[in-house]
């Protein structure tokens, strides 16, 4: 309904009727008229807060949304940099695995490549031992 066709409290203060043959109390009218434009008045302020209200709440359910919106989105980054912390994690646990094998197969060559010095090198004491041995003999 348009503002222009609508009966406000004034409207209904300031009423007159034209009376008749036999027409209505007048006093009756007048004091159900009043009445009847106070509860009005009450209806239309009690209309008008709750339009104010009911904007307020919308304004709050925005907010509210935008605040769901942004928790969402930091949960769903917060999961990214999780996964991709986990992700780097492995990857740096297989390059240490693998730096940790290589060092072991080095240091296993290492002792294979000493051991097979210390060896040769008995035999040859071994051997100018028993050299020396058959030159005093």
């Amino acid at each position: 309904m348009e503002n222009r066709d609508r009966i406000t409290p004034i409207d209904i203060e300031h009423i007159q009727f034209d009376t008749g043959f036999r027409g209505y109390n007048e006093k009756q009218v007048d004091e159900f008229l009043d009445k009847l434009t106070a509860d009005y008045e009450d209806v239309v302020r009690e209309n008008a807060l709750l339009k104010k209200e009911i904007e307020k709440l919308k304004e709050e359910s925005g907010k509210i949304q935008q605040m769901e919106e942004n928790i969402k989105k930091t949960m769903f980054d917060a999961q990214k940099v999780s996964e991709n912390l986990k992700e780097e994690s492995q990857k740096e646990i297989y390059e240490l695995k693998r730096k940790k094998d290589a060092f072991i197969l080095e240091f296993k060559n290492m002792l294979i490549t000493t051991i097979d010095y210390l060896e040769k090198m008995e035999n040859k004491l071994d051997k100018i031992a028993e050299d020396n041995l058959g030159a005093e003999n």
